[in-house]
């Protein structure tokens, strides 16, 4: 039996019998309409987020939500005083220990309109969408171009990935972040100092929107470097691994010029927060993982998903994908394990950090497709599922079924509820609220009041009695800072 390294440069012969119609050059009609139709539904996908968003009359449902935002106006705040310290101060202040990557084009989106929520709309939807742009690109390195699309549907159409669209969370740039840098590894790898360059401006970006982004990439990264080492060169080794070192230190300079501005100020407290969330007993969550797979890839998409596994490691043992196909799949299995293994050996509290592990999900259940090449079902099978999937989404955003939910115990089937957090922190994964708590009018009452009875420059406290309830102190808090109030909104616990 041939060997799995063979992969590493399999001869002209055999990269013509494996790339087609698997891999290679477009030459059927779905092929050739598969990128435009996907840009298409991505469209239409996008329209929806922004749909749910407008129509949601409740902005913040979390601290986290209004964290996020704080860091958003420092952003603006230093812009607005038009000096690069300001800008600069602005930025190193935001946020304090959290990376605030999520809250930089959403502070920029604040100077433009002038607004208070529809930037982070904004952000959200352009975040999606990017994400559907890098998923397709990646994809790419294993599938057909309408396969592709296929599974880059699904992977936007997961629950998890719907519900971090509908709220401002910082885990839907890091699946970004992944997918580019593992596209780019496996496209690029380290041949070339402007790819070290490149890859070290991902990871740099990649830190700066959540620390632990760098233990999942560890393990790709790792094997890119086995595969350079592995290519047949006219160097010696040693000059070999030399110019690869070079090439890894160039790729962590540049991450370190990229976030350590920030870090330089704000690493302290980011790693004070990051054991102090850690070790906390409120924070324990015992993952059970039929609960984590409906809420994550979907119960549909994992049975799909457990077939292709079976069939992918055949193919990977067999010696079946082409040199650029087996590093992709590689590096996909691997990111998948990492956060396996991360998730579910650590006291984590939210189903959502389990983000990187979907684009394996999303591919493996395209790959279940794969026995039926050459007959109908190889193309209409995996659109339907998508379908299928798509449906669900909409249903996850609009309750458009009209249905109870359906599952069994953790097993939900058909839902648009789904946790995302720690059961009974808060909702932030379900249908549109499109109740008007008119908070706003609320707030701007609450400064009036103190304004007539409290004297100039005096702050005084404002105390509501519900915590992430109608009555949001959070958001209060943030208008109150956004519109230069004097309040300061807290709770009596």
């Amino acid at each position: 039996m041939p060997s799995i390294a063979q992969n590493l440069k399999p001869s002209r012969a055999h990269k013509q019998r494996v790339s087609a119609p698997i891999l290679g050059t477009p030459e059927t009609h779905l092929d050739r309409w598969a990128f435009p139709a996907f840009l298409a539904l991505l469209t239409l996908l996008c329209l929806a987020h922004a749909l749910y968003l407008s129509q949601t009359k409740y902005p913040f449902t979390s601290p986290d939500e209004a964290h996020y935002s704080s860091g958003a106006v420092s952003i603006a705040n230093g812009l607005r005083t038009r000096t690069l310290p300001g800008a600069w101060a602005g930025y190193r202040d935001a946020l304090g220990f959290k990376p605030p990557l999520v809250c930089i084009p959403a502070g920029l989106f604040i100077l433009l309109t002038h607004s208070v929520t529809l930037p982070f709309s904004l952000t959200l939807v352009f975040s999606f969408a990017a994400l559907g742009l890098a998923s397709y690109s990646l994809f790419r390195n294993c599938f057909r171009p309408f396969h592709a699309a296929i599974a880059a549907t699904t992977l936007l159409d997961m629950p998890l990935i719907t519900g971090l669209t509908h709220r401002y969370y910082v885990e839907l740039p890091v699946l970004l972040l992944t997918v580019i840098t593992v596209d780019l590894l496996v496209r690029i790898g380290w041949r070339t100092v402007a790819g070290s360059i490149l890859i070290g401006l991902v990871l740099g970006l990649g830190v700066l929107a959540k620390t632990t982004f760098a233990l999942f990439i560890v393990p790709p990264i790792l094997f890119s470097m086995w595969i350079y080492i592995r290519q047949p060169s006219t160097k010696s080794f040693m000059r070999t691994a030399a110019a690869l070192l070079a090439k890894l230190a160039l790729a962590i300079v540049t991450s370190v010029v990229i976030a350590w501005p920030w870090y330089s100020r704000n690493f302290t407290p980011t790693l004070e927060h990051a054991k102090i969330s850690a070790l906390a007993a409120n924070c324990y969550y015992r993952h059970w993982i039929a609960a984590d797979l409906s809420s994550g890839p979907s119960i549909l998409l994992t049975l799909f998903a457990a077939i292709g596994l079976a069939v992918i490691a055949k193919r990977l043992i067999g010696s079946v994908e082409t040199a650029q196909s087996f590093r992709a799949w590689m590096m996909i299995l691997l990111l998948a394990l990492t956060t396996a293994l991360g998730v579910y050996t650590s006291v984590n509290k939210a189903t959502r950090f389990q983000v990187t592990w979907l684009p394996a999900f999303a591919a493996l259940a395209v790959a279940a497709w794969y026995p039926f090449e050459g007959r109908k079902w190889f193309h209409i099978g995996p659109a339907v599922v998508a379908l299928l999937a798509t449906v669900l989404s909409l249903h996850n955003s609009f309750e458009i079924l009209g249905t109870h939910p359906i599952g069994f115990g953790d097993v939900k089937l058909i839902d648009c509820r789904f946790p995302l957090n720690v059961p009974g922190w808060f909702d932030d994964n379900a249908p549109v609220d499109r109740r008007n708590y008119r908070l706003s009018e609320v707030e701007a009452m609450i400064a009036a009041d103190a304004l007539r009875r409290f004297p100039a420059n005096y702050s005084p406290e404002a105390r509501t009695t519900q915590s992430q309830l109608l009555i949001n102190f959070y958001y209060f808090d943030f208008l109150s800072s956004t519109r230069r109030h004097p309040v300061h909104y807290m709770t009596w616990w």
